[in-house]
C-alpha cells in the first residue's frame, strides 16, 4: 500500500520539509497517531527506524517504519515494516 499526502503552507520549502520529514512530529499533524518513538539515536538518515502508535478502528496499533531514502530538503521515503493490533 502506498500513501501520498499533499499540504499547502506559507512556510519556506526547506522549513516545511524539515518539519514533515521529522517523523517524531507526526502526532502534531496526524490525529490518528498518539506516539512516535525513534528507535535509533542521532539525525534522521537512511536506515533510521521509528515505532508509531496509533488508533485504528478504535484499537491501539503499532507500525514500525524504516527510512529507505533521505535527501535533505527534497525527499523522504519511509517503509512500514510490520503492524500489530494490541
Amino acid at each position: 500500500m502506498r500513501f501520498k499526502q499533499t499540504f499547502e503552507t506559507a512556510a519556506a520549502p526547506s522549513a516545511a520539509f524539515a518539519y514533515l520529514s521529522d517523523f517524531k512530529r507526526l502526532p502534531e499533524w496526524d490525529p490518528s497517531v498518539t506516539r512516535v518513538d525513534q528507535l535509533d539515536g542521532g539525525e534522521i538518515t537512511a536506515g533510521t527506524r521509528f515505532r508509531v502508535t496509533l488508533r485504528f478502528l478504535g484499537m491501539p496499533s503499532t507500525l514500525d517504519y524504516r527510512v529507505a531514502e533521505f535527501q535533505p530538503d527534497s525527499r523522504a521515503v519511509l517503509i512500514g515494516e510490520g503492524a500489530a493490533v494490541t
